[in-house]
């Protein structure tokens, strides 16, 4: 299966998979920012982590069996609604809350978008794969 429209499919991934790195930069930023607005205890701020991965592990997972409502647009929405609740900081359960959501579209972009690069670009779809992973780190270096 090749792609109808590559240019739309690549840009798509490439900044899906750019918003999608800046993620866990800005974790490491905003973490003393939470210790002092929610005062948390010593290594309470790993929660945020453990929140961003537990969202991802179980939409990867649930990306695995191809459900056609896991889509692209399903993700970002995610990871909108995940971002805006963040934002809000309605207190430390729903700052984690929102970042769970923003560890679900993570790992559901991921998912969705490695899959189709590797069908749809054919035989030069291993190396795109490659390409849109090296993009991933675009977003890693200029989000902090």
């Amino acid at each position: 299966m090749t792609v109808a429209n590559p240019g739309r499919l690549f840009i798509t991934g490439a900044l899906s998979f750019v918003l999608i790195g800046a993620l866990p930069a800005l974790y490491g930023v905003a973490l003393p920012v939470y210790r002092r607005a929610f005062d948390l205890a010593d290594g309470q701020g790993s929660q945020l982590l453990s929140a961003h991965g537990v969202g991802a592990f179980v939409f990867v997972f649930a990306g695995i069996f191809d459900l056609r409502w896991l889509t692209t647009r399903f993700a970002l929405a995610m990871l909108a609604i995940g971002g805006a609740l963040v934002a809000a900081q309605p207190g430390w359960g729903g700052v984690l809350v929102g970042v769970c959501l923003l560890g679900a579209g993570f790992g559901l972009i991921s998912t969705i978008q490695n899959r189709r690069f590797l069908a749809e670009f054919g035989d030069r779809g291993p190396g795109m794969v490659g390409l849109l992973n090296a993009i991933f780190g675009i977003g890693a270096i200029a989000a902090p």
